[in-house]
């Protein structure tokens, strides 16, 4: 049923007349009873104008003050909240409760001049600090003997009291504006709770500073350009009239933890304590929160695609990185990639990092120069782990194989139980990289735990990808945004991620890696056949490529060898030699053998196919002649 302004005329006018004659108990009802009446008074003056009856809050902040305006809000939201009406009594015990509590609220903001509804301050706990102590009060009133004598001093403490109360109040009250305007500079203070030690931060997520009470009143002077005392509690107040912070009144802060489930600086844990979280999201990480972010064809994902050798280890990768951008939950699996060291650092420095790690310090790459120094505790507090390019000496340290071991194993409790009894939990993810076969050693005891790829070359990926180099680092930079969309919405297999990566000829195999010892062995019988020109020896290369091995054995006849085709044919002999590319293999062939020294563009070797050859020493072996 529509409201008339009649009945707005009445409603308005009752409750000013029961304001004005003090029918309602609230805080501070002496000092405020007349002003509040005055002012509903005006309001219901105003209301029987039908011209204003549309937009009237508004009308009352133009024509009187946002303070008339401000008592209409509270009063009027607070009681319609509570489904009360206008053809309501304002005197009946649960319409007299309601009203109250709207007073009680009208009251302390009045005290602060905070003319806001709903306030941005809480001051509930005032509230209720004050009410309590007011019922307290007047249930000794009612016992008091009702001597005259005895009621006079009643009077007179109650005012005791009630001063007593105000400058409390006051005192918080100063104090908390003192600190919200410390807050909006984007500065922080606390005491930690162990000894009330004093500590600030200049900007958000900075490490924290310790300080005394001298020192951080001069560095608020210089902030700040005004005087503001520090004190103890509120018993030392010794200026009551200035500004100043109350070191009580502090929030407590326990400890410091490094915790990515958690997109801010001060987790709450009871009772005004809480904890300092050391990490701090990139604003790709926080993509996590916003599933509504536009997407488009992402580079970043072609270049996955094109770095990998089919498309289930492009899935298993996306997989792998997806469910850890959405749950930041480490998989216990290490994505191990061998090959071009120059493919892999664009996934690790130029997408995983930007993507979570906003400082360095949260991510952890270990090679052979911080294994000198890396330790249990080194690996804590990370969201990445890169193990990056480990030497054969490195590879076959125990310390390595251990190393591994922390950083996947699980967890064995929450991190919160980790924070309380000061344990290492590890969140972050493993991925490792080299570009030779050499990590077998430190990865067998945990090869259950491990996705291994060969991955392609840059060259091979730009080539294919049909770029220059420099637009290729542009489009890797420019995709960033749209791909920590595409991981935040990527819809994830969960079992696949967290499993190892299992089809038919893994890479390589976790029975047939070729050892060092072995690799070299096989090196060495590579370059004799080719000094000796056993054409028997490359019979496996037939079966792949045809046109191949017909021009291995057209070069053999001229006693010549392409260079450009050395690594593909040891390749396609040895398919699990960790070797990537031509460039590697042949740095290996000159340090093994004087045939591979030839300074051959210099030479007037005569080329076939367009390709550069070798001249051969031959061996005399009439058996293997052609």
């Amino acid at each position: 049923m529509k409201t008339t302004n009649e009945e707005r005329f009445a409603y308005w006018k009752e409750l000013s007349n029961l304001v004005a004659n003090h029918n309602f108990s609230y805080i501070d009802n002496h000092k405020y009873d007349e002003i509040i009446s005055n002012i509903l008074n005006n309001i219901y003056k105003e209301i029987l104008r039908e011209d204003i009856a549309k937009g009237f809050c508004n009308y009352l902040q133009k024509k009187y003050s946002e303070k008339h305006a401000f008592i209409f809000y509270v009063i009027e939201d607070i009681l319609f909240e509570k489904e009360f009406n206008y053809t309501q009594s304002l005197n009946v015990p649960v319409n007299k409760k309601i009203i109250e509590n709207a007073l009680n609220l009208v009251s302390v903001q009045l005290t602060v001049s905070d003319y806001e509804y709903p306030s941005k301050n809480d001051y509930s706990q005032i509230i209720s600090n004050l009410l309590f102590m007011k019922k307290q009060d007047d249930y000794f009133r009612k016992n008091y003997d009702s001597n005259l004598i005895k009621q006079k001093k009643i009077e007179t403490n109650n005012k005791t009291y009630e001063k007593h109360v105000n400058e409390r109040l006051s005192i918080h009250i100063v104090h908390n504006n003192n600190y919200n305007e410390i807050i909006k500079r984007g500065l922080d203070i606390w005491k930690d709770s162990k000894n009330s030690n004093l500590y600030y931060r200049i900007k958000p997520f900075e490490k924290k500073i310790k300080t005394d009470k001298i020192t951080l009143t001069d560095y608020l002077f210089i902030i700040l350009n005004k005087y503001i005392d520090i004190y103890d509690n509120t018993d030392c107040i010794m200026h009551p009239y200035s500004d100043y912070l109350i070191i009580s009144l502090l929030p407590v802060v326990k400890a410091d933890i490094f915790n990515p489930f958690l997109d801010m600086e001060f987790p709450h844990i009871a009772n005004n304590m809480f904890y300092k979280n050391t990490f701090q999201y990139t604003d790709l990480l926080r993509h996590r929160f916003n599933l509504n972010t536009e997407q488009h064809t992402s580079f970043i994902e072609n270049f996955i695609r094109h770095l990998t050798n089919n498309e289930n280890q492009f899935n298993y990768i996306m997989n792998w990185l997806a469910s850890f951008f959405q749950i930041l939950q480490k998989s216990n699996i290490a994505l191990v990639l061998i090959g071009d060291v120059e493919a892999t650092d664009i996934l690790i420095s130029k997408v995983i990092k930007p993507i979570f790690a906003l400082k360095k310090e949260y991510f952890c790459t270990i090679d052979d120069d911080a294994l000198k120094r890396i330790d249990g505790s080194t690996i804590k507090d990370k969201i990445f782990y890169h193990i990056s390019e480990i030497s054969t000496a490195n590879a076959k340290n125990n310390k390595t194989s251990k190393l591994v071991r922390e950083i996947l194993k699980f967890n064995r409790f929450t991190p919160e139980y980790a924070i309380e009894n000061d344990e290492i939990y590890i969140f972050g993810q493993l991925v490792v990289t080299s570009s030779k076969d050499n990590l077998y050693p430190f990865l067998k005891d945990y090869y259950n735990n491990c996705t291994v790829f060969k991955v392609n070359s840059l060259d091979t990926i730009i080539k294919n990808l049909n770029i220059d180099p420099l637009t290729f680092d542009y489009m890797i930079q420019d995709d960033l945004n749209n791909f920590a969309s595409i991981l935040a919405k990527y819809s994830v297999d969960f079992v696949f991620a967290t499993k190892v990566f299992e089809i038919e000829n893994r890479y390589p195999p976790a029975k047939k890696i070729i050892d060092e010892n072995t690799l070299n062995k096989n090196i060495q019988n590579f370059i004799d056949a080719i000094k000796s020109k056993n054409i028997s020896y490359f019979e496996q290369i037939k079966n792949v490529d045809r046109a191949q091995y017909d021009e291995l054995i057209h070069n053999f006849n001229e006693g010549m060898i392409a260079r450009q085709e050395l690594f593909s044919y040891f390749d396609k002999l040895y398919p699990a030699s960790g070797i990537t590319n031509n460039k590697d293999f042949l740095s290996l062939l000159k340090n093994k053998d004087t045939l591979f020294e030839q300074d051959i563009d210099k030479l007037k070797n005569k080329q076939y196919n367009k390709k550069k050859r070798y001249r051969i020493e031959i061996k005399v072996i009439e058996s293997d002649m052609i």
